[in-house]
């Protein structure tokens, strides 16, 4: 099963968050590659799914898309670094939700 979520980004260019993240994500191990349609794919190796990803990252004219079928303590970690100091705000359809709610870090 998977989420779909859109990150607005305020202020900043997406282009330079989509940077930070694949440099954050890099430096923490986790494999990472591109796929057919420009969407960067991020895989933990702890996370055990029949998935080749676990997010899948796309660059879209209102912020960044992100496609989540799993999850982890440390991608979180990861994304909340990639978000330091930007003001954006995460949708599911129309309803926001927090950074901490997407990653399931909630209850």
């Amino acid at each position: 099963m998977s989420y779909e979520y859109t990150i607005k980004i305020y202020g900043e260019n997406s282009t330079n968050f989509m940077r930070k993240a694949e440099s954050i994500v890099k430096a923490a191990n986790f494999l990472s590659f591109y796929g057919p349609c420009g969407e960067f794919l991020i895989k933990d190796p702890c996370v055990t799914s029949s998935w080749t990803y676990d997010i899948s990252l796309k660059k879209e004219d209102q912020g960044v898309h992100i496609v989540l079928v799993g999850w982890s303590f440390l991608i979180y970690k990861a994304f909340r670094e990639a978000l330091s100091g930007l003001n954006y705000e995460i949708s599911d359809d129309c309803t926001n939700v927090s950074l901490e709610e997407m990653f399931r870090m909630k209850n």
